[in-house]
């Protein structure tokens, strides 16, 4: 426990840093800057709670799953914004070059130097089929909402009324409730079987978001949404901890878990709304540009902790450095290649 006390004095003057030689300028709520600042955010509450559960601390993965919801409410976000300016052109491209291609290499590799690499294992990683390792499962769900969100686009740009884009909306949210009715009833971990259920609702929401920003950016603007969001997601996440909740079939188990992290993240971005100043730290906006590939990395450097602050301080460096040098080599890739 000491160790991991060390870790989080480590992630937050990390933090902290991000405000030295800060502009001090006004930063538009849902802008590049603001949404790659929540996506900072949200890779340190998943390093922080995944280095504690490394470390035996008990309790601590929900909060590696509002970093979850942020982002895929970000990604939701970011593509949406993306089909508005350019519509589908490309968009299996780019997520073959900024999402596969960067999950193999680090996925070839990090199996080959933990000694746990074999065709098979290989082949079932190429397919994203079933993950090697817990942390993976996100670049499966991610890759999932990728299709969704192109079969729907695909209908969307056959129709050009509002009220077809309502329809369109609506189909969105039907999908994803297809697969959260499929997900509880067939494909349920019982380990976890909330994992991916709980965050069924956070992609459509990012999309929601960019397709309504003005009249989203009033509603999370209210200090009420706020409270509503903090103290629902902590009453709906004591809820599923009591014993005759976890006896219930799956399918509610996972209803209820839809509102737990997700209001917790409603209330940090409205949170971020009215107090723009959390947002505007150069920490969180670089960490941002390289959420992915820390999240990639730090599957295989949390093998690096062993309890000690030279080993917590390894674990960061570490981390980051193949981040940042994965980010480095693919965007020159796709810049020149």
């Amino acid at each position: 426990m000491k160790a991991f006390s060390t870790l989080s004095v480590i992630l937050i003057l990390l933090y902290l840093g991000g405000y030295i030689n800060r502009s001090g300028n006004y930063i538009e709520w849902m802008s590049r800057d603001y949404t790659n600042a929540l996506k900072g955010f949200a890779i340190l509450t998943v390093l922080w709670a995944h280095a504690g559960a490394w470390s035996g601390v008990e309790g601590i993965q929900f909060i590696a799953g509002i970093g979850v919801v942020l982002f895929l409410l970000c990604s939701g976000y970011g593509l949406q914004i993306s089909f508005e300016k350019n519509g589908l052109k490309g968009f299996w491209k780019k997520r073959l070059l900024r999402v596969a291609l960067p999950f193999w290499l680090v996925e070839t590799i990090g199996l080959r130097v933990t000694e746990q690499w074999d065709f098979k294992t290989c082949a079932s990683n190429a397919l994203m089929l079933k993950p090697v390792l817990g942390f993976e499962w996100f670049i499966q769900f991610i890759v999932i909402c990728y299709i969704l969100f192109y079969f729907v686009q695909l209908v969307a740009m056959k129709r050009t009324s509002e009220e077809t884009e309502a329809l369109d909306e609506k189909l969105f949210y039907g999908l994803f409730l297809l697969w959260f009715v499929i997900d509880s009833l067939f494909l349920v971990n019982p380990v976890m079987p909330f994992l991916r259920a709980r965050q069924m609702l956070s992609f459509p929401l990012g999309v929601s978001i960019a397709r309504h920003r003005k009249q989203a950016e009033t509603i999370f603007s209210k200090p009420r949404v706020f409270l509503i969001g903090f103290f629902a997601g902590i009453l709906f996440m004591a809820v599923t901890q009591l014993e005759a909740v976890k006896e219930l079939p799956y399918l509610i188990q996972n209803l209820l878990s839809l509102f737990t992290v997700l209001p917790l993240a409603v209330a940090l971005i409205s949170l971020t709304n009215w107090w723009r100043m959390l947002a505007d730290n150069n920490v969180l906006k670089a960490l941002g540009l390289v959420s992915y590939e820390v999240y990639l990395v730090h599957i295989f450097t949390l093998g690096l902790l062993r309890g000690t602050l030279w080993s917590n301080i390894i674990f960061v460096g570490a981390t980051l450095i193949g981040a940042c040098g994965l980010h480095m080599i693919f965007e020159r890739f796709i810049r020149y290649g």
